[in-house]
């Protein structure tokens, strides 16, 4: 199937490679991102519920 697209085994290997390569830092990055943010989240509830605990 390869020969017919004209793509030869090295060059798919060296395709995967760079897709890899760009690939898993990026979803590293949105899974530190996406963390940070559940973190933000939680402090500014947590901040809410302090400030509604003050109030009282």
């Amino acid at each position: 199937m390869l020969d017919t697209l004209g793509i030869s085994r090295d060059s798919l290997i060296a395709i995967i490679a760079l897709v890899s390569i760009w690939a898993y830092p990026s979803i590293f990055v949105h899974l530190y991102a996406a963390r940070k943010l559940d973190e933000a989240k939680r402090r500014e509830a947590q901040g809410h519920r302090d400030i509604e605990e003050i109030s009282r």
